[in-house]
């Protein structure tokens, strides 16, 4: 597109050019020269005009893959945050089960606790009686 416009910006000049000259030769009288520097500034007009054609199937083709990046993106995006999400509910579960798992301990050790206690307070009650 830069080189299209370049070609254009060439061309403008050479337009104003032409109807400066256009202009100066009806003032003059001179009507072959007008027909002559019309015939000019049709040419000049109509390469424009291809111009400008050759840029819409580029701009199109530019619009398009835009399209696709940017619908490629968005999943890429959407796969991201999922992985993200799924590796945050994953850590969660894991903790959720390490914390079972000190949970199941506690109860362990307290249930130890409590037997020990039991063993204890049959040995003092034993020792009491004996003692008595």
């Amino acid at each position: 597109l830069t080189k299209h416009e370049h070609v254009i910006a060439d061309l403008l000049p050479d337009l104003e050019n032409c109807e400066n000259l256009l202009e100066a030769s009806m003032l003059n009288g001179d009507m072959s020269m007008a027909e002559e520097i019309s015939y000019n500034q049709i040419a000049l007009h109509e390469r424009l005009l291809g111009i400008v054609q050759e840029q819409y199937p580029i701009i199109r083709k530019r619009q398009e893959d835009s399209k696709e990046f940017k619908r490629r993106r968005r999943w890429a995006i959407f796969r991201m945050a999922n992985r993200d999400v799924a590796s945050v509910v994953e850590l969660k579960f894991r903790q959720i089960e390490a914390c079972e798992e000190d949970i199941q301990k506690i109860k362990t050790q307290v249930e130890n606790y409590s037997q020990d206690d039991l063993g204890q307070r049959r040995r003092y009650d034993l020792d009491k009686a004996e003692s008595d």
